[in-house]
């Protein structure tokens, strides 16, 4: 139980034959829904996950955590080496001159 833990989020998975299922408790969904089950998948496509539930216990944890934990969640299930990595903004590339 998230609320016992005092964390941000608790990801688990199972494997499933009906294709990607998002289960999503949290306190949130109604502004950030949509956007988790979006990351959610992007991670799982990425890893070429195609049949899995994923069950998300969220208590407002940023982007980057979720990912991070999606990916922990896989590799315990499939070991690999590859590193999702969330696209970063335009407005964050630029550089900057040493003074």
């Amino acid at each position: 139980n998230i609320e016992e833990a005092k964390t941000d989020c608790f990801i688990s998975s199972v494997v499933s034959k009906e294709g990607i299922v998002i289960e999503l408790k949290s306190i949130v969904a109604d502004l950030y829904g949509d956007s988790i089950r979006r990351l959610s998948h992007s991670v799982l496509e990425f890893f070429d996950i195609k049949h899995a539930v994923l069950k998300i216990d969220d208590s407002g944890a940023l982007d980057f955590v979720l990912a991070a934990r999606i990916e922990a969640v896989v590799n315990q299930a499939i070991p690999n080496d590859k590193e999702f990595l969330l696209d970063i903004l335009d407005e964050n590339k630029y550089s900057t001159k040493k003074e």
